[in-house]
């Protein structure tokens, strides 16, 4: 136990346990046991908001346990996805910056998918906490942070790479459907209706395979354009791959014992 301890609190190590434990943290009386085990270790659960709705029903059955006393400066949010009943969790940590290349940029991800999520979490919030406040300030600073809270996990900044392909496959048809499958993925989440599920099911079949063709007809097109198909064939296959040819040219050259950097 004592290398077990030594281990946990060793200054260069951080650890992080997540994952569906299958605990409610919205009830009370389910997780005093779990949290005294972690306790010991000076780990501490940071998701206090529902993970899982089944049928109306809400659960934080999914969660963060860290050392919030070294990992102080972090930002946990809630994500809801197409794949599950499940919504993902994203924890942001303050660490320290990167030195990224040129050719990428940071964007904030701002689509009709993100303003819906945002205007969808909006009016889901209960604001109890700025409710329940007595003082007009305490009011205040918690509207924000719940308002920016939200406002941070539907629109993220995203690191992005800038380049030369060009995702001229993706139609006005194409975003009407998958705006149409998000808006079907929100009346099933909630309901019980088999054709209705039958339905969305059909449907993301069908798109995928349009997109699909989408975007054999456009790389097609490039190709039977290029001058150079094989050398087209593959740029096209790296940019997939996302590999980049280093565009690094020669600094320098030892030539019989001499640097020759002219």
């Amino acid at each position: 136990m004592d290398k077990v301890l030594q281990l946990l609190y060793n200054p260069a190590l951080h650890i992080i346990i997540c994952g569906d434990i299958n605990i409610n943290y919205l009830t009370e009386n389910e997780q005093k046991q779990v949290n005294n085990l972690l306790l010991m270790y000076n780990l501490t659960a940071i998701v206090n908001f529902p993970t899982r709705i089944n049928n109306s029903t809400a659960s934080a059955i999914d969660n963060f346990f860290m050392d919030i006393s070294r990992l102080e400066d972090f930002l946990i949010t809630p994500f809801p996805n197409e794949l599950s009943d499940h919504d993902a969790q994203i924890l942001a940590l303050n660490i320290p910056k990167k030195i990224y290349p040129d050719k990428t940029k940071l964007i904030r991800k701002t689509d009709e998918h993100t303003i819906f999520d945002f205007i969808y979490n909006l009016s889901n919030e209960t604001w109890d906490s700025v409710f329940d406040a007595t003082d007009v300030n305490l009011m205040f600073n918690s509207f924000l942070n719940t308002y920016l809270r939200i406002f941070y996990s539907c629109f993220p900044l995203l690191r992005t790479r800038i380049s030369k392909y060009n995702n001229n496959w993706i139609t006005t048809g194409i975003r009407t459907s998958c705006k149409r499958k998000r808006e079907l993925f929100s009346l099933i989440r909630n309901s019980n209706i088999t054709a209705l599920k039958q339905y969305y099911k059909v449907y993301c079949n069908i798109l995928t395979k349009v997109i699909k063709e989408a975007k054999r007809m456009t790389l097609n097109k490039r190709i039977s354009k290029s001058t150079n198909k094989t050398k087209t064939t593959w740029n096209i296959i790296n940019e997939l791959l996302g590999k980049q040819q280093s565009m690094q040219g020669i600094q320098k050259l030892t030539i019989n014992g001499t640097q020759i950097t002219n």
